[in-house]
């Protein structure tokens, strides 16, 4: 009986390792960052729903028009608010994934969606107002190399990076590991048998 409970457990340990996990919600969606700019001002980043976005038809046309169509796209939208005044343009600097690259950041200006500059590595957008922007992601695609942060540069604020999932190597390390740990095991109660 002893031996059965042992090998129940063995079992129920390489199962339990076996658990995939689950990514949590998109780190963007439902959170606010507040991220300070050189001018002492700041941007609010707030995550909303992609798919509750104003116009999906317009949203997707722009997003075909700025990088052209892909199963590995990615919406990522936010509702971006500045303290400041914008007179023309205004550079902000904004949190980015900085595992794909950026393809496109399309803004939710006059009932219309248009693409509007922006630079990853620095991690900032150009825009002349502020309202819904969509950031467009493509997900088979790593993101330029950054600059290094100056030593004394702000940690980043709110989400920076997607949660990573599929890594699985380990894994597959540990059940190895077991199952060689329950063929010894098998090995030294059968030899144990045949001795007595």
């Amino acid at each position: 009986m002893k031996k059965v409970l042992t090998i129940a457990a063995v079992f129920v340990l390489v199962l339990a390792l076996s658990i995939s996990a689950f990514a949590a919600p998109s780190p963007e969606a439902g959170t606010t960052a507040t991220i300070p700019q050189d001018n002492g001002e700041t941007v609010t980043m707030t995550g909303i729903d992609a798919s509750q976005v104003p116009d999906k038809d317009g949203l997707e046309a722009a997003a075909e028009v700025a990088v052209g169509t892909a199963d590995t796209l990615r919406y990522v939208a936010f509702d971006i608010t500045y303290t400041g005044t914008i007179n023309g343009s205004v550079t902000l600097k904004v949190n980015m994934d900085l595992t794909m690259k950026l393809r496109a950041v399309l803004h939710f200006v006059n009932n219309a969606w248009r693409s509007e500059q922006f630079d990853q590595a620095a991690g900032t957008i150009t825009v002349d107002s502020t309202s819904p922007f969509v950031f467009v992601y493509d997900t088979a695609a790593p993101a330029p190399a950054a600059e290094a942060p100056a030593d004394n540069a702000p940690a980043p604020v709110g989400p920076q990076r997607s949660p990573q999932t599929g890594y699985n190597t380990v894994l597959w390390i540990v059940l190895a590991a077991a199952m060689v740990s329950l063929a010894g095991y098998c090995f030294v109660s059968a030899r144990k048998k045949t001795q007595e």
